[in-house]
C-alpha cells in the first residue's frame, strides 16, 4: 500500500538540502515483548521477547531481505536491541547498529508497568495535549523534540542512502504523524508486524510504503 504525504516544514532539512536528493528510512518496531502480551505499558522499562515477538521478528528479516542498508539505528533498550541481534543473525550483511537513546520509546514515568487499561483515558488526555508530562516522565512534546532531532541529522547525514530504524510504537507513530499532519487526538494504527518504508526524493513530498 502507498501513500504520499507531504514533507513538513523544517528549516534544517531545507537548510542542508537545497537541491534534489534521495533517502529511505526503514522503521521497525521491536518484537513483541512478555509486558506486551500481559497488556502492561512498558514505557522505558524492559521485559524479554516472547516466542512470537521471536517469530514475527525473524519474518520481518524476510521482508527486509530486499534492501542494502548503509547504516542501522536502534533504540538502546532490551527490547530492540535484542530484535537487532535477531535481524542481524538472518541478514548477515547487515550494518552493525548504532544504538540511539532518541529511539527509546517515551518515558511513562510511574505509569510504567501499569495496565494499558487502567490508564488509557490518562493516555488520551496526553495525546489531546502533548505539553502535559507524566508524572516522572516525558511528555509527548518532549518525545517529538528528540525523534524530530535524529530525523534532521538522518536527513543531513544519509543522503542517497538507506537507513534501517528499529524502534517503540511512540517513535514510530511520531515520525508518522509527522509526515500525515494528523493530530495526535486522532487515532493512527501502527502495526506491529509492518516494514514502514518513507522514500524522500524530493523537496515536496515524502512516499510512505507500508509491507
Amino acid at each position: 500500500m502507498l501513500h504520499f504525504f507531504k514533507i513538513a516544514d523544517d528549516a534544517e532539512f531545507f537548510k542542508f538540502h537545497p537541491f534534489w536528493f534521495m533517502l529511505n528510512i526503514v522503521l521497525i518496531r521491536h518484537g513483541q515483548t512478555e509486558g506486551n502480551a500481559d497488556g502492561l505499558i512498558q514505557g522505558q522499562n524492559d521485559t524479554p521477547l516472547t516466542a512470537d515477538g521471536i517469530k514475527d521478528t525473524l519474518a520481518k528479516a524476510v521482508k527486509l531481505r530486499e534492501f542494502k542498508f548503509n547504516a542501522v539505528y536502534c533504540s538502546d533498550l532490551g527490547r530492540a536491541r535484542h530484535t537487532y541481534r535477531l535481524l542481524q543473525g538472518a541478514l548477515p550483511l547487515l550494518p552493525e547498529a548504532v544504538y540511539q537513546e532518541e529511539l527509546r520509546e517515551i518515558d511513562f514515568g510511574e505509569y510504567a508497568g501499569m495496565k494499558k487499561e487502567e490508564i488509557m483515558p490518562t493516555i488520551l488526555r496526553h495525546k489531546a495535549d502533548t505539553s502535559l508530562k507524566y508524572p516522572g516522565g516525558e511528555s509527548g512534546d518532549d518525545l517529538k523534540t528528540r525523534v524530530s532531532r535524529f530525523l534532521d541529522f538522518c536527513l543531513t547525514r544519509h543522503e542517497n542512502e538507506t537507513v534501517l530504524i528499529v524502534s517503540h510504537y511512540g517513535v514510530i507513530e511520531t515520525v508518522l504523524r509527522q509526515f500525515t499532519d494528523r493530530p495526535t487526538d486522532t487515532p493512527l494504527t501502527i502495526d506491529p508486524e509492518a516494514v514502514y518504508q518513507l522514500c524522500f526524493d524530493d523537496l515536496t513530498s515524502a512516499k510512505v510504503k507500508v509491507d
